[in-house]
């Protein structure tokens, strides 16, 4: 029993720390590929990798209609609701902030588990739950004591936060639903239900992303190869003829320069989506959706299943309060988003109040 601890604590470690460095990932690659082409790609990327082992298990195993219905529904609360409402959220407001949400997580499993699953809260968790809260609400309420805090990027940021937020939700109500349903299944191990989650989760999102591809194609004008705005700053396969700045885009002599396609250029939807989709395979844009399909699609969600299957629900979640511990280090040194000294005694009061519940 003491071992099987063990490995969940090691499992449920190693899941949030990739899972505190994706939020300035996500950040980071939805400047170059939109949020539902991203999820798109990221899940058939792991689709792909994780087929042989899908027709691997089904030779071996007989999976019944009624547990993947309920790999079904686990991945379309986990897997399509919460990461569109994430990716969309974290679209509209800065990533340290999505790693601050993050840290409320395991309050909201803590009372699904209480309710749905009738798990005991023991005095120790009640008090180390409360101590990391006192943690997350300095780091919440610490731009206010900046300086340079605008309240009207705040005022902005609220509809992405709320967004987030009901992202976490839907996250935790993943957690209670993988509990309930899936942790004690013998046959739907972590990782078959990974595999066949995210090939659901692929094949979903692919009418998704090309509707926003399509949404994006329309708005241009002419039916251009894209839409010059600021976004396209030092991005790839411009014309010569075109430059793009921050205040837009203007024809240009110097031919050393890379440049927008002109509006001038008409070109059918599936050349669009083609050539949109082959940039997406350069630079920044590959490396995060790499990241999201590798580390923390397939590694971590094997890992935090892995975890989950052999502590209660409410004890594992309280390890998301590691993840701004995380986040928030990655967001300065990935995004160069600032900091302060509340930042740090916030996440050190974190880490204290998982200790307390964890320590035996």
């Amino acid at each position: 029993m003491q071992k099987n601890r063990i490995f969940a604590y090691t499992m449920l470690i190693l899941a949030v720390i990739i899972w505190g460095l994706a939020t300035p990932v996500i950040k980071g690659t939805i400047s170059y590929v939109p949020p539902l082409t991203f999820l798109m790609l990221r899940f058939w990327v792991a689709a792909i990798i994780t087929i042989p082992a899908g027709i691997y298990f089904l030779r071996k195993i007989k999976i019944s209609f009624e547990r993947f219905k309920k790999i079904i529904i686990a991945s379309s609360i986990g897997h399509i609701l919460a990461l569109i409402l994430i990716f969309v959220g974290l679209e509209n407001t800065r990533a340290i902030d999505g790693s601050i949400i993050t840290a409320l997580a395991p309050l909201i499993v803590t009372i699904m588990a209480f309710f749905i699953l009738k798990e005991h809260i023991t005095k120790k968790e009640i008090k180390g739950t409360l101590i990391a809260l006192i943690g997350t609400l300095i780091i919440i309420f610490e731009p206010l004591t900046s300086q340079s805090y605008d309240f009207s990027m705040a005022r902005l940021s609220l509809i992405g936060n709320t967004i987030f937020f009901l992202g976490m939700l839907a996250d935790a109500s993943y957690t209670i639903y993988i509990k309930k349903n899936l942790a004690e299944d013998k046959i739907i191990t972590p990782i078959v239900q990974i595999i066949f989650s995210f090939l659901f989760a692929a094949i979903v999102f692919t009418p998704l992303g090309i509707g926003e591809q399509f949404y994006s194609y329309s708005q241009t004008r002419d039916g251009s190869l894209r839409a010059c705005n600021s976004i396209d700053i030092d991005k790839y396969n411009y014309s010569k003829g075109t430059i793009c700045n921050s205040t837009g885009c203007y024809p240009t002599p110097q031919p050393e320069n890379y440049f927008c396609i002109q509006p001038s250029v008409r070109i059918s939807f599936w050349n669009y989506l083609t050539a949109h989709l082959e940039e997406y395979t350069k630079g920044y844009a590959i490396q995060g959706i790499a990241f999201m399909a590798l580390a923390s699609g397939l590694l971590a969600y094997i890992a935090y299943n892995w975890g989950l299957k052999h502590i209660e629900a409410s004890e594992a979640s309280v390890f998301y309060y590691l993840q701004p511990v995380v986040g928030i280090p990655a967001s300065i040194l990935i995004l160069g988003e600032s900091y302060s000294y509340l930042l740090l005694a916030g996440s050190l009061i974190i880490v204290a109040g998982i200790y307390i519940v964890e320590k035996r």
